[in-house]
């Protein structure tokens, strides 16, 4: 029995001497890791005459949700077709619109609901395309957005429907 007794405290001892072992290595690692140089992205060369990232912008809010449901799918199909071009696209609409139909409480359709999401989201692009739907004109949501794009210094292109 004394030496299934030996045998079992050395298997602790060794177990514990793998974790002390495996946790300075990951403290070794993580420390590698705290140093490592941050890669910045500074030219967007690599899209071969791409833009960047667009975000794409389009009227949505309205009254009728038929209106905007057609919004949706238009611009839903706008983006596939640039990501089919070898385009990167970011479409709000076509995130927000998905959100709120799979959500339990139902979101906002409004433009300042979703500002500081779309704000954020935009700081990540380098090109703004609006793409004229009717109501572009009017749109509150497009004029922000137009708005933060001239502040980012990003390209603005607006394509026609």
């Amino acid at each position: 029995m004394r030496d299934a007794r030996i045998s079992l405290c050395e298997q602790l001892a060794c177990a514990q001497h793998k974790v002390a072992y495996l946790r300075s290595r990951i403290v070794g690692l993580w420390a590698a890791l705290r140093e490592a140089p941050v890669v910045h992205v500074t030219s967007w060369a690599f899209m071969a005459g791409k833009p960047g990232i667009i975000y794409l912008a389009v009227p949505y809010t309205h009254e009728d949700p038929v209106v905007r449901r057609t919004r949706f799918i238009a611009v839903t199909r706008k983006a596939a077709w640039l990501v089919s071009q070898g385009c990167v696209v970011f479409s709000p609409i076509t995130l927000g619109h998905c959100l709120s139909l799979h959500s339990e409480e139902p979101l906002p359709t409004d433009a300042a609901f979703w500002a500081s999401h779309n704000r954020a989201m935009m700081e990540c692009c380098t090109h703004l395309y609006i793409y004229k739907l009717p109501g572009w004109e009017e749109s509150v949501g497009v004029e922000l957005e137009r708005r933060w794009a001239k502040e980012l210094g990003l390209t603005i292109v607006e394509l026609e429907e």
